[in-house]
């Protein structure tokens, strides 16, 4: 435990799920700090926030709203953890030294026994990016596994030292950190591999950069199956000719059947159930049988990343419906049905955070949890979440793409 004097213990907002936080706000205060606790209806009222930084801006925020016992949605979620965290950066719109600790259950797997809450993990996302994007704010995530008065005593020693990372867990009384360590990868004997010779795969974004060079590489090396799934329709066959032979996901497809692949383009928008059951029972009336689905809807559109000051709710929709609510649909969708595996395209954003991106951060760190969660039921197909770099698709373009990984790594 920490036992320093902190200078900023002057001004607190407790935003309190109730029990926790309030007891919580009693310790602060009997350490001569002013406390002004902040209740889950604000949520809703984010006048009630704005009137309480006017009268007293905060040094320190204590935030519980993520120990939330009740089942919600993960909209719901999101609005009492990630947003209220940015709603809460807007307007503090000032630059003023803060610490942001934001408590929760459920957002890290520590021990393997924990009931994981995906949807709230994207709070992760406004923890890592907008410190990179204010130095004067820091952020840190505290999971817990139970509130004993141990527990409390605790968290708030924590909370009142500096912040040394993004996250930390409180397990049976022990105190866990995040770290990385490089891992050598060796070769892998042919038969543990997930895939099979031709078989059966569907591909949502299907026809992004992406998910176009996951084609090629089931392709090339399985003579693989293919389902690409686009919110675009492709005209019919029989129209690809003359000025359409030159559509680039016309020509795309081609070179996959050269390869050897057979590829069945699907209309079908992967965050909407109705449309992705369609897609999948057209699957398995053209093929037969469906082996595995990878998940590479994003978006990446310049337009989608912006400092999380500024991440409305629209922006930030962009990148939960393609990741997050998509990865939810594909769950219920294949929940009955025998796969070797579902893959999901996140990034290493979810690791490293990056300036303009506490969104896209956000629902890539929702897909890892979400893996986690998935693999925690034995009779569930193995859930795969892949951090991929930045990826560099035109030889040509230079500058700090020159980084980037490219389709052949």
């Amino acid at each position: 435990p920490y036992n320093g004097e902190n200078d900023s213990l002057e001004n607190w907002f407790v935003f309190s799920e109730g029990p926790v936080g309030d007891a919580v706000a009693d310790l602060i205060r009997a350490r001569g700090a002013n406390v002004a606790i902040v209740r889950l209806d604000a949520a809703h009222d984010p006048s009630a926030i704005d009137s309480l930084v006017v009268t007293s801006p905060p040094d320190v925020v204590a935030h519980f709203w993520l120990l939330d016992s009740g089942s919600r949605s993960f909209d719901e979620w999101q609005e009492i953890g990630f947003h209220s965290i940015l709603r809460l950066l807007r307007t503090l719109e000032k630059s003023r030294p803060l610490t942001i600790n934001v408590v929760s259950t459920g957002i890290h797997a520590v021990t393997g026994a924990e009931h994981l809450e995906p949807a709230k993990s994207t709070v992760l996302g406004a923890c890592k990016v907008i410190p990179q994007e204010h130095p004067e704010i820091r952020c840190r995530n505290i999971d817990i596994d139970t509130a004993n008065p141990h527990t409390l005593d605790a968290i708030v020693d924590e909370m009142c030292a500096p912040v040394s990372g993004p996250a930390i867990a409180y397990r049976h009384c022990r105190r866990w950190i995040e770290c990385f360590e490089p891992a050598q990868l060796s070769e892998l004997p042919t038969e543990r591999s997930l895939l099979r010779e031709r078989g059966v795969y569907l591909i949502t974004g299907g026809f992004g950069n992406v998910g176009l060079t996951f084609a090629e590489t089931l392709a090339r090396n399985f003579h693989a199956r293919l389902a690409l799934v686009s919110r675009t329709p492709l005209p019919p066959e029989s129209d690809w000719k003359g000025a359409l032979a030159n559509s680039e996901r016309i020509r795309a497809l081609r070179e996959l059947r050269e390869l050897g692949a057979e590829v069945l383009p699907i209309c079908a928008d992967a965050a909407d159930p109705v449309s992705m059951n369609a897609a999948i029972e057209e699957v398995l009336r053209h093929f037969g049988q469906l082996n595995g689905v990878i998940h590479a809807a994003g978006a990446m559109q310049p337009d989608a990343f912006r400092p999380a000051g500024s991440s409305d709710a629209a922006i930030t929709e962009l990148h939960f419906r393609n990741k997050a609510k998509s990865a939810l649909i594909v769950r219920d969708l294949i929940a009955n049905r025998s796969l070797d595996f579902c893959m999901m395209a996140s990034s290493l954003a979810s690791v490293l955070g990056g300036i303009q991106f506490s969104a896209y951060a956000a629902a890539n760190i929702f897909l890892d949890t979400f893996a986690e969660q998935q693999n925690q039921n034995a009779a569930s197909p193995r859930w795969i979440s892949v951090n991929w770099d930045g990826w560099r698709f035109d030889p040509a373009q230079r500058d700090r793409q020159e980084l980037f990984l490219s389709p052949a790594e």
